[in-house]
């Protein structure tokens, strides 16, 4: 896996140089219905085709650097990105392991 893939996938996606899991799937789902060649409407068939495969080929490069990073569980690295105070990012972690995760 080279940065390039990576840069290039999160464009075609559609997302800023951070994003949270919930940006990223969102945003795959949303071009997805876009372009999917039985609803794309303003668009030839075999364009929409096109923009599908790149599009199911960014989300996979996205997936793979995902479930390759290196993620810390030691008390430091928990204190230093959440509070107890920071009720968004303890949402964000109840959704992340009550179940959407799985479906990507």
């Amino acid at each position: 896996m080279k940065f390039e893939d990576i840069n290039r996938a999160r464009k075609i996606l559609g997302l800023g140089e951070t994003a949270t899991l919930e940006e990223i799937k969102n945003a795959y789902y949303n071009l997805v219905k876009k372009f999917h060649p039985d609803k794309c409407q303003d668009r030839s068939k075999k364009e929409c085709e096109q923009k599908l495969k790149e599009i199911n080929w960014a989300f996979e490069i996205i997936k793979d650097y995902i479930y390759s990073y290196r993620i810390s569980f030691s008390q430091k690295a928990f204190q230093a990105n959440f509070t107890d105070t920071d009720k968004i990012m303890r949402e964000h972690m109840e959704r992340f392991f009550n179940g959407w995760w799985a479906d990507i």
